[in-house]
């Protein structure tokens, strides 16, 4: 471990190591902090850290909680530093590295392990550790002759789990607690964009979404003389890639913990689906015509290549314009629109990630998946009682390279106000 990249690749295996292990795996509290107090090593804050700051940003505790009388963070340290220990003696005793909690403050630390010469100084293991070692190497020699294949398996889905574990940080489950802990299925909505399918191929006129409005377009008829087609008929078999890039990312995030996760074409989803469902949508807004009545005042709408300012502050642009080359081949950079509001009747909830590209709608749904651009959002959105907006919109800056979304940034976000005349909720 010469360098600080080297110490914190060692530090993120070990971490990656030890929530993926038999002994931790059954104390999600105790995971929870390690994950947590590993996160603020990672980021160089782990001194200095106190009481009231874990248990609000590691426990989701209110802005008013006072540790003095609630002792949950001092409680799942100490299980923390006996795990750690146990773990070391058993599981784990053959590390290069170690993992402590030294009494007296928050910071975790990273220790090379330190082999005892000849024996010396190598505690004496109980009778209870030298049973629970025999059995462990039995069952171990038993399943690599028995079943080869299941030890893959494990292997697999204990990365899989560590990966979850360091991925679901305290403000991705604030962020992303409504769709968590509702009990409605998640239905996302892939934007699909309308083609018009001829006998020679297919055409796309961006500026159409409606199969009605298509038909007595005069481009859809030249098209349709130019290809002699006996027929014209509306296609939504396609989507974007940004489309696709961001089902596969809110899928891989949300999947493990919502089983009932479900997909659907956003020409296919119904108003039915909309009172049954919590919905994500993902794509241009005019893919998804139930987005136009809900009963809350936006301050940013996605028209015609741009993204508006309907209430410009002081400092800000009317319009978030997309930037293209000079010859207007490839797009540069565009600007993403994320809105959150309550479902139909406050019922479930809806997330709408959008942009006027693709790309753009790749580049919002990789911000809302990224735990450090979560924990800027967080921390930007919060109120004083630890809790999110019920409505609110955020504005996304996505750069862009030969298609793909590079970087990310935030630039503004909106708390959303009821309608005038809307019902009270």
């Amino acid at each position: 471990m010469d360098t600080v990249s080297d110490q914190a690749a060692e530090f993120r295996a070990e971490l990656e190591r030890l929530v993926t292990s038999a002994m931790f795996r059954g104390s999600p509290a105790v995971c929870r902090l390690l994950a947590y107090l590993g996160e603020r090593w990672l980021a160089g804050e782990g001194g200095g850290l106190k009481e009231f700051t874990i248990g609000v940003e590691g426990f989701n505790k209110p802005a008013d909680y006072d540790p003095q009388q609630d002792p949950t963070v001092r409680v799942v340290a100490s299980k923390l530093r006996h795990k750690l220990g146990d773990y070391y003696q058993t599981e784990g005793r053959d590390h290069p590295v170690r993992i402590e909690l030294p009494k007296g403050h928050y910071n975790l630390r990273l220790q090379p392990r330190q082999p005892a010469a000849d024996g010396a100084g190598a505690p004496e293991l109980s009778a209870e550790t030298r049973r629970w070692r025999r059995r462990f190497w039995a069952t171990a020699l038993a399943l690599a002759v028995v079943v080869p294949l299941a030890t893959y398996w494990r292997v697999a889905l204990s990365q899989r789990e560590a990966a979850a574990t360091l991925l679901w940080t305290p403000d991705m489950e604030l962020f992303w607690q409504p769709y968590l802990e509702g009990n409605r299925p998640i239905l996302i909505a892939l934007g699909t964009p309308l083609f018009t399918k001829f006998s020679q191929g297919f055409f796309r006129d961006p500026r159409l979404n409606n199969w009605e409005q298509a038909e007595g377009s005069a481009r859809l008829r030249a098209v349709q003389k130019a290809l002699d087609s006996s027929y014209a008929s509306p296609w939504y078999n396609f989507t974007g890639i940004g489309e696709a890039s961001g089902t596969f990312l809110l899928s891989k995030l949300l999947a493990d913990r919502r089983p009932d996760l479900l997909l659907k074409r956003s020409a296919a989803f119904s108003w039915e689906d909309l009172s049954t469902h919590s919905a994500i949508f993902l794509g241009s807004p005019k893919f998804n015509p139930q987005l136009t009545v809900f009963p809350f005042e936006q301050d940013f709408v996605i028209e015609g290549g741009s993204l508006r300012n309907l209430r410009p502050r002081p400092g800000e642009p009317q319009k978030f314009p997309e930037i293209w080359t000079p010859d207007h081949s490839a797009l540069l950079e565009d600007h993403a629109l994320l809105s959150h509001l309550p479902g139909l009747h406050g019922q479930g909830q809806i997330r709408v990630l959008a942009a006027s590209s693709t790309e753009g709608t790749w580049g919002v749904t990789e911000y809302v998946t990224n735990p450090a651009h979560v924990r800027e959002l967080v921390a930007r959105l919060r109120s004083p009682s630890g809790s999110l907006p019920e409505a609110y919109q955020v504005v996304i800056r996505v750069k862009i390279k030969d298609g793909v979304p590079i970087d990310v940034t935030y630039v503004t976000h909106r708390v959303l106000r009821p309608s005038p005349g809307a019902p009270a909720r």
